[in-house]
């Protein structure tokens, strides 16, 4: 784990590698290196920014669209003529050579977005007006999203279009669920365990490509929004729920420690044997807020980090103020979970793992 915790630059680590007789053609592989890395993108926090601006400036089309006529919910064919177009101005503006290097070219890059988004939102509406069904949304969702995935190449899109897609099924599913055979709540926990094994791939395969990171991260914020939000659906069948996220736990545990060797461990045991009591006496989104930190930590990825740190106070302010568990639960539960973590930092700190980390 501390090896994995070791942030290590590019040039440094080939340069190492050259010098030790690893590789032998170091030009080559750095080439390949700056290839599979793509386009350096902004900081998060200016991308996040970009989103909201974009979101903006997509209701200021929309009004505008419909203040000249152009667009009419009564009419949903031209929504769906409109959208496409929007959509492909964006790709195009977004392909302008350099178009991430002046100033011009960085409005350019936050116009292609806030266009995207227009065609995106434009579409759907035209879709879900013209087939009335419940999961119209998402169809329409998934299709712009899967159709302008790899055209459109801005993180943020990718993001944002993932989540929406993985939104709208959680809410048709909770709102229409009722229509389908199957009850929604084992819709519910089947989408949830969906979402858990792909999004598990994604963030911890070590050949997934840069590009299908956001759909990761999409799937992550995803699944804690679920965590959060919708517990009565997901605890209908608490210990398939449960068990799926612990045994994730202790595969993070392998992952993060190297094999499934390390699981014989003595601290492996008693961190295993927590992911089971968690288990047992927590809620979901207790455990999905110790997962993102895991893989936060052991990729060196910041978003994950703070993601599993503010879905910690965010479920037990959402736990605490649930009507449906008696003040006397919530305090036992509260009580065991904060022992079992104090415990796991007095055995750390008894043994000296404290200051390995």
């Amino acid at each position: 784990m501390t090896d994995r915790a070791t942030m290590h630059r590019v040039p440094a680590l080939l340069d190492a590698l050259a010098r030790d007789g690893h590789i032998s053609d170091r030009q080559a592989v750095e080439a390949f290196v700056l290839a599979r890395q793509g386009e350096t993108e902004l900081p998060l926090h200016i991308r996040v920014l970009a989103g909201i601006a974009a979101v903006i400036a997509c209701a200021c089309f929309v009004g505008f669209l419909w203040k000249l006529g152009l667009i009419d919910y009564d009419e949903p064919a031209g929504m769906l003529l409109i959208g496409p177009a929007f959509i492909v101005a964006a790709i195009v503006l977004n392909r302008i050579p350099g178009v991430s290097q002046t100033t011009v070219g960085s409005f350019l890059l936050q116009a292609s977005l806030a266009m995207m988004a227009t065609g995106k939102l434009l579409f759907i509406i035209g879709f879900n007006e013209s087939f009335s069904t419940p999961w119209a949304w998402s169809l329409a969702a998934l299709i712009v999203t899967a159709a302008t995935y790899h055209l459109f190449p801005m993180s943020i899109d990718r993001f944002l279009s993932s989540f929406v897609v993985l939104l709208s099924v959680m809410v048709t599913t909770v709102v229409w669920g009722e229509e389908t055979t199957l009850p929604h709540e084992l819709l519910m926990t089947g989408f949830f365990g969906l979402q858990l094994t792909v999004g598990a791939v994604l963030l911890t395969h070590g050949r997934i490509r840069r590009e299908h990171l956001p759909l990761g991260y999409a799937i992550a914020f995803s699944l804690c929004v679920i965590g959060l939000t919708s517990p009565a659906y997901v605890a209908t069948y608490p210990m398939v729920v449960n068990g799926m996220l612990a045994g994730g736990l202790i595969a993070l545990f392998a992952w993060a420690g190297g094999g499934v060797d390390i699981l014989k461990r003595p601290p492996m045991v008693l961190a295993s044997l927590g992911a089971v009591l968690l288990a047992l006496i927590s809620a979901p989104a207790l455990m999905l807020s110790i997962g993102a930190m895991i893989i936060g930590y052991a990729k060196h990825e910041r978003r994950l980090l703070i993601l599993g740190a503010l879905l910690m106070p965010a479920f037990l302010w959402t736990y605490y103020y649930d009507p449906e568990v008696s003040l006397l639960m919530k305090s036992a539960i509260l009580t065991v979970t904060g022992g079992a973590l104090l415990a796991g930092r007095f055995y750390m700190s008894y043994t000296g793992k404290s200051r390995e980390a």
